[in-house]
């Protein structure tokens, strides 16, 4: 028990050295020693006779020690090594087997077919592994390994109508796993990605992906403006919709006409005390425009909607069947609106006075 060893270290880029200490020191300089890689603790006294282990990603180192409660009896001891700076580490501490890795490359995989198939699995591991499935259809070879490594998953034909999905899992004796999820479609399948699309005004290709074990054909039912490339494919694929830019309009809007509500005022030199639209309906230069409510009625609503003579103009029907009004583009509160009895064709400026 009072024996001096303790346990000292020198790295060389040569097996023939030198070999130097942590601080850069020949061991065979005058009065140099190696780097204190392990000395007494507690009642584990005068280490010596170094041994490392690797196994399964891990590297163990075993020494042997005079026990000081034990009345100097040797006794053996393990401690975890690792490395930090290119100098060994040992740490007495640690849990066997949580230095090892696993990981598997693909994560995901979907057969592309319903008929059978085989897939390789790339595995990346500085331990032994073995290989489980938790469906009978999915299959694998080989069944364990160690380090890098492949497997090749094989899946029987499905001869369902629906999909079905297993996993594959790889396990290292550290506890650490990897896994593959394995899908496969059935004899009728057929799904886009994505299964809506909302565009801009502008044109655009928009691209899908069809995922399918059955042959399928595309159509649009809005090819002025809509159309898909290619018409027809026999398995997975891509689809390409293109769309013009829009440059017209679909929106409508509606009027609501009521005693004393809405009003229009010219704003025509020389004419801005003119009202044209109020509860009484009156109109310019006379001309009537039955537009609302006629006095004391209740209100009455209308829908202004495209005139289909190519003008680009909008229109309101009169309730009566009278003259309608054209307008070329709605106006909130104080904004300009372009006015046209369809009669005369003379286009005159009015301004929104009230909502």
């Amino acid at each position: 028990m009072s024996s001096t060893y303790t346990i000292v270290v020198g790295r060389s880029t040569a097996v023939t050295g030198p070999y130097v200490n942590e601080s850069g020191a020949a061991l065979t300089a005058s009065g140099a020693n190696g780097t204190l890689m392990w000395g007494n603790v507690a009642n584990k006294l005068s280490p010596g006779g170094p041994g490392v282990l690797t196994q399964n990603g891990c590297s163990y180192f075993s020494y042997f020690y005079y026990d000081s409660n034990q009345s100097g009896n040797t006794f053996l001891d393990i401690l975890d090594l690792t490395y930090a700076g290119g100098w060994p580490v040992l740490t007495s501490s640690f849990t066997v087997g949580d230095c090892g890795s696993l990981a598997v490359s693909p994560t995901t995989y979907g057969f592309p077919a319903s008929a059978a198939g085989s897939e390789t699995v790339t595995v990346m591991a500085n331990e032994s592994w073995t290989v489980s499935s938790n469906q009978s259809w999915l299959t694998y070879s080989p069944s364990s390994g160690t380090n890098d490594g492949a497997v090749r998953m094989s899946v029987t034909a499905n001869s369902g109508a629906a999909p079905r999905s297993g996993v594959l899992t790889l396990t290292a004796p550290g506890g650490q796993s990897a896994t593959v999820n394995v899908t496969q479609p059935g004899t009728n399948s057929l799904s886009v990605a994505p299964t809506s699309l909302t565009l801009a005004n502008t044109a655009s290709a928009n691209m899908f992906t069809v995922t399918s074990n059955v042959a399928w054909t595309a159509s649009s039912d809005s090819t002025s403006w809509l159309t898909v490339s290619p018409a027809s494919g026999s398995s997975n694929g891509s689809l390409t919709a293109t769309a013009i830019a829009n440059s017209g309009s679909s929106e409508q809007w509606q009027v609501t006409a009521s005693r004393g509500v809405y009003q229009f005022k010219s704003d025509v030199s020389g004419d801005g005390n003119n009202v044209i639209m109020d509860q009484n309906s009156q109109g310019y230069n006379g001309t009537l425009i039955v537009l609302g409510a006629n006095s004391g009625s209740t209100a009455q609503q209308y829908t202004i909607t495209p005139c289909n003579d190519g003008s680009g103009a909008y229109y309101i029907i009169a309730n009566n069947g009278g003259s309608y009004l054209g307008l070329n583009e709605y106006a909130g509160a104080g904004q300009q609106l372009q006015l046209q009895l369809k009669e005369s064709y003379n286009w005159q400026r009015w301004v929104f006075l009230s909502p």
